[in-house]
C-alpha cells in the first residue's frame, strides 16, 4: 500500500499530539504534577502544544514542536526549528526569569521535540500569565493557579 507523504505527515503529527495531551492527563492525574494545557500558541501551526506543569521541584512550560526526527523529514519538507521565546508575567506586571532548556539538540538531522522553560517553584506560583513568541507571532495566557492542586 502506498502512503501519500501529507498523510503520513499527518498521521504522525496527530500521534505526537495525542501523546503530549495523554502525557499532560496523567500528570494531572498524579498528585504531585499537575497541568494546565496553553491552547493558543497551537493556534500558529508551528508548535502542536504547549504545557504549563507544576511538578514537585519546579515548574515547567513545554512547548512541543510538530514535524521533527528524520522520520518526519522524510514524509515532508524540511522546516525550521521556530524561534520560541517565553516570558512569564507576575500580576504586577514584572517578569519571571525561566531557564530554557532544548530536550534534545539538533543533530544528525534530527529538529529537537520539545523547548521547555523552568522556573523554581515559589517563582511559578507568582506567575499569572504566559507571553509566547514563536517566530513572529505572539501569544498571551493567562496561568491557572496550580499550586495545591
Amino acid at each position: 500500500m502506498k502512503q501519500h507523504p501529507r498523510r503520513v505527515r499527518a498521521m504522525a503529527c496527530a500521534s505526537l499530539l495525542c501523546i503530549a495531551v495523554a502525557g499532560a492527563g496523567r500528570a494531572a492525574d498524579s498528585p504531585d504534577v499537575t497541568a494546565q494545557q496553553l491552547n493558543g500558541p497551537t493556534a500558529s501551526k508551528k508548535v502542536s502544544a504547549v504545557l504549563w506543569t507544576r511538578r514537585p521541584d519546579r515548574y515547567t512550560l513545554q512547548v512541543v514542536l510538530p514535524n521533527m526526527g528524520r522520520i518526519f523529514q522524510l514524509a515532508g519538507p524540511d522546516r525550521e526549528t521556530p524561534a520560541v521565546t517565553l516570558w512569564l508575567l507576575r500580576a504586577d506586571g514584572t517578569s519571571v526569569a525561566a531557564t530554557r532548556e532544548v530536550s534534545r539538540e539538533e543533530k544528525n538531522g534530527f529538529r529537537p521535540i520539545e523547548i521547555a522553560y523552568t522556573v523554581p517553584l515559589a517563582s511559578g506560583d507568582e506567575a499569572v500569565a504566559a507571553v509566547i513568541r514563536i517566530d513572529d507571532e505572539y501569544f498571551i495566557e493567562p496561568l491557572q493557579s496550580l499550586k495545591g492542586k
